[in-house]
């Protein structure tokens, strides 16, 4: 009361109770009365007077985005790419900054498949920290016409010295303007209860943030080790080599589709000269995850310097270049057939380079299927020429298949027991089974004109080079009415075996039985001569 229009009033005073901040209106507490027409007559009236709201309040830590809060949102296809997608979180969930004066109520923990790079493993705990420097997380512009999102995201300075800066508003039904805008009144949002219930927001000036989270990376367990040995036929040197390595990250990529790359981890970024066609592959030296953008995508920098190329889809989970080797991030695993002990992969089996890669379904990392190998077979003796052994049987693999080794009786054997193939495979043990016994055979000798008894013979007997193994006998000897006159003893006989090689065939022949004689061959045998002496008159015998 008592204020003259015109002029500062001292008495009158208007401001907001402590633990209230002051929006829009005139500045400064004292009131100046002012004239203004009222229906065409002078009167003395004050200005609107500003809104007072609670001061903004202590920011809360965002809640963690780990794979099970991901999940949560409906993105559980997708686990591995959460952002925190190698963490687990206990009690974080709306969580006061530290300046509030809460307990630090927020433990976190690598997630399950990750290790940590520090520590016992155990959860630690992680402060919200406010951002001291307020409002630098706001984007700097003028806030008339901002559309609201903008507006509350937008901070606009109120010098040209830039000394001081106020968040945008957005008034319903008003538009967005400065928290110190006259257009921020009572009257210009209808009543008290209206601005108390929404219809003033403005962009937080006030930020909080995770302090220092566990460091945890995805690590690949050696599956090509067990017990400490190497898998099945696997190079042992090598697949050591396969500790300790991390999933995605730098590294060697094999372009899926055609990629273009960026000069920055952004879609809408400028093109560089690097360009790849599906195949082509390219060295990564830095992955970046873009969560910002429309489309979030995982980035890899070139290591030639030449830009971005987009690796993962973060909407979809479609890799666009996959991971094969790791050498870059300091992984030298590979995983091929043990040469040094006669092991070669299978058909179709790849060796080499293996990469260390993140399931996004699963969150899980592991590395690609080992090689199979199998041990290569020692191809089957020509058994002293008395078998013929194809090329084709060195080339075989333990337990395949698809092995074409032939294996026969050499010219002049025959199989001991009849075989219904000549087709033979090599066993896991490396081993071929089922060959064919062979042997070449003698057959009944000659009677020599009926002088040589024969009728102790059989028709034909399988060589062996050893009486014990002979498997028949045969008796030889010269008839009552001949006579030996060269050619080995009178008895039993056995059929020898002639050992070959792989160019010469085995042959047999007829051998005393008792190895104390010598061998001449079979008897000779002539019929018995008688001499008569006759008359040379008369031809008749003498006496």
């Amino acid at each position: 009361s008592n204020c003259i229009p015109g002029q500062d009033c001292q008495s009158c005073k208007v401001a907001c109770r402590p633990g209230f901040d002051s929006y829009g209106g005139p500045t400064g507490n004292t009131r100046r009365c002012e004239s203004k027409d009222v229906n065409g007559l002078l009167a003395g009236v004050f200005p609107d007077i500003p809104v007072c709201l609670p001061f903004e309040p202590a920011p809360k830590c965002p809640t963690p985005m780990t794979a099970e809060k991901w999940s949560r949102q409906g993105k559980a296809a997708f686990k591995g790419l959460a952002p925190l997608a190698s963490l687990k979180s206990f009690g974080c969930e709306g969580c006061p900054s530290a300046s509030s004066g809460g307990e630090v109520c927020c433990r976190m923990s690598c997630a399950d498949g990750y290790e940590h790079q520090s520590g016992d493993g155990q959860p630690v705990p992680v402060a919200c920290v406010e951002q001291e420097d307020r409002g630098s997380h706001l984007v700097e512009g003028f806030c008339s016409s901002l559309s609201e999102k903008e507006c509350l995201e937008t901070r606009e300075w109120v010098d040209e010295e830039k000394t001081a800066w106020e968040p945008c508003c957005f008034v319903d039904g008003e538009g967005c303007t400065r928290k110190g805008s006259e257009h921020i009144t009572i009257r210009s949002l209808k009543s008290k209860v209206v601005a108390q219930s929404g219809g003033l927001k403005c962009a937080p000036s006030r930020k909080a943030s995770w302090g220092e989270m566990p460091t945890c990376k995805a690590i690949c367990k050696n599956r090509f080790m067990s017990l400490g040995k190497p898998l099945f036929g696997l190079d042992e040197h090598e697949v050591k080599q396969c500790s300790g390595c991390e999933a995605g990250g730098p590294g060697k990529y094999e372009a899926m589709r055609k990629l273009q790359a960026n000069q920055l981890p952004n879609p809408k970024g400028i093109a560089t000269k690097s360009a790849f066609a599906e195949g082509d592959e390219f060295t990564v030296s830095e992955v970046h995850h873009d969560y910002e953008s429309e489309e979030p995508w995982i980035w890899g920098k070139l290591k030639d310097g030449n830009g971005w190329i987009p690796l993962t889809s973060l909407s979809t989970g479609k890799d666009s270049a996959r991971k094969i080797d790791g050498e870059e991030a300091g992984c030298h695993c590979k995983a091929s057939c043990d040469r040094a002990n006669r092991f070669e992969p299978r058909a179709g089996e790849v060796e080499g380079a293996r990469a260390c890669r993140l399931n996004y379904r699963t969150n899980e990392a592991s590395f690609d299927d080992e090689p199979l190998c199998g041990k290569t077979c020692a191809p089957p003796s020509d058994n002293e020429g008395t078998r013929h052994v194809s090329a084709e049987c060195g080339q075989c693999i333990a337990g395949d298949p698809g092995c074409k080794c032939e294996v026969t009786c050499a010219d002049g054997s025959k199989p001991r027991v009849y075989q219904a193939s000549s087709l033979y495979t090599c066993d896991l043990h490396g081993e071929f089974e089922g060959l064919p016994d062979c042997a070449p055979q003698c057959t009944k000798p000659q009677d020599q004109g009926g002088f040589l008894d024969t009728s102790k013979c059989a028709k034909s007997c399988f060589a062996s080079t050893d009486a014990a193994s002979s498997d028949c006998d045969c008796q030889l000897q010269c008839k009552s009415k001949a006579a030996p006159i060269a050619g080995g003893p009178a008895g039993k006989y056995r059929c020898e075996l002639i050992p070959g090689s792989s160019t010469t065939p085995a042959s047999s022949k007829w051998v005393p039985q008792d190895p104390r004689k010598k061998d001449f061959g079979v008897p000779i045998c002539i019929p018995n001569f008688e001499i008569v002496v006759v008359n040379a008159e008369d031809k008749k015998p003498l006496d």
